[in-house]
């Protein structure tokens, strides 16, 4: 197995080190670093190193001269978006997308729950979620309230795909709960009256997906009078079903943080023109939370 053995180095020149002969590894291996260079670089700074070149840490041994990290690498090929479904099933049950757990995280969760805190959702009382699937932030939300408070809200689930609203149905099997199999790029023509909050995770960024139609609708047609929107985009992309921090740009492999920095830069104006106040928060998703003022 191949390793890698540092013990005086500097962090840019172990960087250097292991971009430089990566490309080469299509395996399993090993860093090993001195205890002593242990002491000068931080824990956290491997994790973080095996991330970026798209690696993962999945196990640590230390004798009295090494700590031992076991690195795999991921599977680039296996992003979600290389799928042969449908369209309408791009994302459905049988997709990479839906084995993704995003509450397992707690970049995730950590900043959910700040969102979710700051729309004050004990008082919101009908909940919509934009582009469900698995339908994590449901699930969320019940472990956050309780089952009593959480049986007091109704819920509303939509998603293109039918296999998904299928399974959710099945999965919360709730009186509480609906679930509506359709192209939110035409939610104008449905009739589910108004929401106290919406919910949209990692859904609008898709490019089929007309952002800034949905969410002036969302906005003027939508929401109750103190009513919130939770917005996230996703600062990541998905190897393995493992969350790499660093969105890339569509239909490519290269990390480009711009589209993020734009959408995000346009729903906060556009809530702000709008009287909302606006929070923005996360990490690997950022979320963007506006309350009606």
């Amino acid at each position: 197995m191949k390793e890698f053995i540092f013990t005086n180095e500097t962090l840019l020149e172990i960087v250097a080190i292991i971009k430089n002969r990566i490309k080469y590894i299509d395996y399993d291996f090993l860093i090993k670093v001195d205890l002593n260079l242990l002491n000068r670089i931080e824990l956290q700074s491997w994790f973080d190193l095996a991330q970026i070149f798209l690696c993962k840490i999945i196990d640590i041994n230390k004798n009295n001269i090494f700590i031992v990290f076991s690195i795999k690498k991921l599977n680039t090929a296996s992003r979600f978006n290389n799928t042969n479904h449908s369209k309408k099933e791009k994302y459905g049950l049988d997709s990479n997308f839906f084995k993704l757990e995003k509450n397992n995280y707690t970049s995730f969760i950590y900043y959910y729950k700040e969102a979710l805190e700051y729309s004050n959702l004990t008082s919101k009382k009908r909940i919509l979620n934009l582009g469900i699937n698995r339908g994590d932030e449901f699930v969320f939300i019940k472990e956050l309230i309780g089952n009593e408070e959480y049986n007091k809200k109704t819920l509303y689930g939509i998603d293109y795909s039918k296999s998904i609203i299928d399974y959710n149905k099945e999965y919360f099997n709730n009186h509480h709960i609906n679930f509506i199999c359709h192209d939110i790029n035409f939610i104008e023509t449905l009739n589910i009256g108004l929401f106290d909050l919406i919910i949209s995770i990692a859904t609008l960024q898709v490019l089929n997906i007309n952002l800034e139609k949905i969410l002036l609708y969302m906005i003027n047609n939508c929401l109750s009078t103190k009513g919130s929107i939770i917005i996230a985009f996703p600062n990541c992309r998905w190897l393995d079903t493992d969350m790499i921090y660093g969105a890339v740009m569509p239909l490519t492999k290269e990390q480009n943080m711009n589209r993020i920095f734009e959408q995000v830069t346009y729903c906060k104006k556009v809530f702000e023109a709008n009287n909302f106040e606006v929070f923005i928060n996360g990490k690997d998703y950022i979320f963007i939370t506006a309350n009606k003022k």
